[in-house]
């Protein structure tokens, strides 16, 4: 989920990967080559990096369906904590008051 100045991300990895620095740093070269080739003008910080993504990450392993819930909400939030939408049901595919939600299915 790409929000105003941060992004959301929900993987299921092989079992035992770690080297999540690995992935992100390729998500991050990739997505501002692509905003480049736009034509988009980026600024470079003191180290001559693109200032577009901010340097760490957070990450955060899932231990069961539960957890994996209360984080797909507290993406969902997210939309409306930036302004993006009032209610989570004005978003595309947000859920329905009173709905099951079945997250599995639905990320």
């Amino acid at each position: 989920m790409i929000l105003l100045n941060h992004l959301h991300t929900l993987w299921t990895l092989p079992e035992g990967y770690m080297d999540h620095s690995v992935r992100w740093r390729a998500i991050k070269s990739r997505s501002t080559q692509s905003v480049l080739t736009t034509g988009v003008s980026l600024n470079r910080d003191d180290l001559g990096e693109y200032r577009l993504w901010q340097r760490r990450f957070w990450e955060h392993t899932l231990r069961d369906d539960r957890n994996f819930a209360s984080h797909v909400d507290y993406c969902h939030w997210h939309l409306v904590k930036q302004g993006l939408v009032n209610h989570l049901t004005d978003w595309p595919g947000g859920q329905k008051p009173g709905a099951e939600t079945d997250y599995g299915e639905r990320f």
